[in-house]
């Protein structure tokens, strides 16, 4: 068979496959198989020659999308605030190029919210200002001399707005803001992608984090937007992407817990569902990317890691508040489980609706009539680099909620956490996880934040630290950074469920064993249970935690109160320990963040060298009545 039959035979096939893997609903991928090669990518874009809009929402598709908004409340909601944001944004000035430290991540962030917020309305609303708004944004950006490639996140970002902009409102703009907008795109965004000294590839392009999906994201949409116009650029931006985000992908394996915690999880996992989502409408394949092992089941994770109080368990640098989160709507409609989006409907249901990240989203990806289902399960667990597990008495608001961590502080934005945990119950949150702390302000202190070596000053910060997490402290020694805490779990879906974790590596060189297992006995009080083995020097272990409770001491017991509320903390082991308290909310050096608020809850008895001790305390809301309070000391 001559060689340029054969070629066209293999590209007929290669097409003819993906078209019947589509109409038969297959969309699913082998992340050992070689990606699709930037010719082959750019045979398929020829192939399908989709004309403007063709990223996530076409022409003929806006009329049924006006349908479902107004057929369903909560979606009338989330547009209305659309239409709110956008008017508002009339009146500001365009994005500026202004640096905050060593990121325009701020401002490339503020252009996409105000780019597809403006777009997105004028597609539905066709009210001039917007489209003369959002025109002015993606200009205003396109003149900047360069989207700051040394901070990366700020091109993707800034990328992924522009090529929103320009595939939307791609009709009605005219052909010099085309020009100049795509000529952005291209040299400002996609060759930046490509452009590294040496020939080098980026540090995030084989790694595991929200900078390849972040950045791999944003590039995909912009390559999309302008395939017809830079066809070689395009078609290697989008293999290269291919190749590159299944190393991230695998962050999520086995069984969905995402690394860096929640607040990244909507980050990364956002970016990677609109390279999805895009490439789907645009080339319509998604090449097998969310088939990538533990990526839909990370689902299941958002689910649980956000506490009865609506707070997530914020491990690493995240933050408790818990968001709305359009990237699980497009898993829940993937997957067909409407209880991935029980936590959803509750914060869809407040007056008034809080701001929404990605909002187009929520309403692209929204299925209108689609109601929460109760979850099956109260209990979950999940293995991979940061294990996780989460106990519940039930899925209502007052329900207890405990949460726990084990992993390692060498990991991605990680803290000196294995072994913390955090606990709702009654509607409100009692143990608290402080989160991370603005990086630009300790970059600006000339911290070293993000070395992660032992003797790091990453470890001087309060919040980092294992001295302000729930964590047993031996001896006022950190954590060892090389260290890993494994964790088991038993009697998930029963009467008593249980997660252990071993902390032992943690402390290595401090002690022999650490052990701590924390248990829903009856499911009605929650208890925690720590076995240090032969403490390998004279001192003394502290057990601690953090609340915003009021507190008040008698020995053994510790009442946390607030809103007309108490939970007790009953010290059965050690015998004879007694509470303390301490203020947590003065920052400790110049350079911490205040906790306004938070007290630091601690028993601290003395050990000698080769001594061992166990913990175990029980946590029991509403065990006494708030006009019982009085009758304990106050510290």
């Amino acid at each position: 068979m001559p060689p340029k039959v054969f070629n066209l035979l293999g590209i007929l096939l290669f097409l003819g496959g993906l078209i019947a893997r589509d109409c038969l609903g297959e969309q699913t991928g082998d992340s050992s198989a070689p990606d699709p090669s930037s010719e082959t990518i750019r045979t398929l874009q020829e192939s399908r020659n989709s004309p403007h809009p063709r990223l996530f929402l076409k022409t003929e598709e806006v009329d049924a999308l006006r349908k479902g908004i107004f057929s369903d409340s909560r979606m009338t909601a989330e547009y209305q605030q659309l239409i709110s944001r956008a008017h508002k944004m009339l009146k500001e000035a365009p994005v500026a190029r202004k640096l905050d430290g060593k990121r325009l991540l701020r401002v490339s962030r503020t252009c996409l919210d105000r780019v597809s917020i403006l777009s997105m309305a004028w597609r539905l609303e066709h009210d001039p200002a917007f489209l003369a708004r959002a025109k002015e944004e993606m200009l205003a950006a396109a003149s900047f001399t360069d989207w700051n490639p040394s901070h990366f996140l700020d091109v993707a970002e800034m990328t992924a707005a522009l090529a929103i902009g320009y595939d939307w409102l791609y009709p009605d703009l005219d052909d010099t803001t085309r020009e100049t907008i795509r000529k952005a795109i291209a040299a400002k965004g996609l060759e930046a992608g490509l452009s590294r000294p040496g020939g080098k590839e980026p540090k995030w392009f084989r790694g595991r984090t929200n900078w390849n999906q972040v950045c791999n994201g944003g590039l995909v949409l912009g390559a999309l937007a302008v395939s017809e116009d830079y066809p070689d650029l395009s078609s290697k931006i989008i293999s290269r992407g291919l190749e590159s985000v299944p190393f991230a992908l695998k962050s999520y394996a086995p069984a969905g817990v995402y690394p860096e915690g929640p607040t990244y999880w909507g980050y990364g996992t956002t970016y990677s569902l609109l390279m999805i989502a895009a490439l789907q409408s645009a080339l319509g394949t998604d090449f097998g990317l969310p088939d990538q092992p533990g990526f839909l089941e990370s689902a299941e994770f958002m689910l649980h890691v956000t506490g009865s109080s609506e707070r997530y368990f914020g491990f690493s640098d995240c933050r408790e508040p818990s968001s709305i989160q359009p990237a699980l709507f497009w898993i829940s409609s993937r997957k067909k489980d409407p209880s991935l989006l029980w936590n959803m409907e509750r914060k869809l249901d407040a007056k008034p609706l809080e701001p929404v990240i990605f909002l187009p989203f929520l309403l692209l990806w929204s299925n209108p009539g689609m109601k929460a289902a109760m979850p099956n399960s109260l209990d979950w667990s999940g293995g991979g680099p940061n294990p996780v597990a989460f106990l519940r008495s039930d899925w209502g608001k007052d329900a207890l909620y405990a949460a726990v961590k084990g992993g390692s502080p060498s990991l991605n934005h990680a803290h000196m956490d294995a072994g913390s945990f955090v606990f709702d119950a009654l509607g409100t949150r009692w143990v608290h996880d402080l989160g991370g702390q603005d990086y630009n302000g300790l970059e600006q202190r000339h911290i070293d934040l993000w070395n992660m070596r032992q003797d790091s000053a990453r470890w001087t910060i309060f919040r980092l630290s294992n001295h302000s997490h729930n964590n047993l402290v031996i001896n006022d020694a950190l954590q060892n950074v090389a260290g890993k805490a494994s964790l088991t779990t038993s009697g998930l879906g029963t009467t008593n469920p249980a997660a252990t974790v071993d902390c032992s590596e943690i402390f290595a060189g401090q002690a022999a064993k650490v052990v701590r297992t924390l248990s829903l006995p009856g499911r009605s009080s929650f208890l925690i249970e720590d076995h240090v083995d032969e403490v390998s020097a004279t001192g003394s272990i502290r057990w601690q935690i953090m609340t915003d409770a009021a507190v008040s001491t008698e020995g053994s017991n510790a009442v946390l109160s607030k809103e007309g509320k108490t939970v007790v903390l009953n010290c059965e082991s050690p015998i004879g320990a007694t509470w303390q308290v301490g203020d947590a909310s003065a920052p400790r050096q110049p350079y911490d963040a205040p906790n306004p608020g938070m007290h630091q809850v601690f028993l601290e008895i003395p050990v000698r060298k080769g001594d061992s001790a166990t913990f175990k305390i029980t946590l029991r809301p509403n065990a006494v009545k708030p006009e019982t309070i009085n009758t304990l000391k106050a510290p």
